[in-house]
């Protein structure tokens, strides 16, 4: 992973945040897809998926949560493309 996707991914552990799956996702745009960036995605939206519909940050991960979906639909349906 490159320098500030690394430094994301160490603090991932301690402390979930939804700005790492924007960043992720982004990366998709020109790297493409993968497996290391979908689990990413996927535990860092599992962190942050208590989000209750009232709370400020809710559109924000709904945003995100469907963004997700679109990009990784292969990886979530078990059609993982070949790396």
């Amino acid at each position: 992973l490159s320098g500030t996707m690394a430094s994301f991914a160490s603090n991932l552990r301690h402390e979930p945040n939804p700005t790492m799956v924007q960043v992720a996702l982004a990366k998709t745009e020109t790297d493409g897809t993968s497996q290391k960036l979908f689990i990413l995605c996927k535990d860092c939206l599992f962190r942050v998926s208590d989000v209750d519909n009232n709370h400020k940050q809710y559109e924000r991960f709904q945003f995100l949560l469907d963004q997700y979906k679109t990009v990784y639909h292969d990886y979530i349906a078990g059609t993982i493309p070949e790396e």
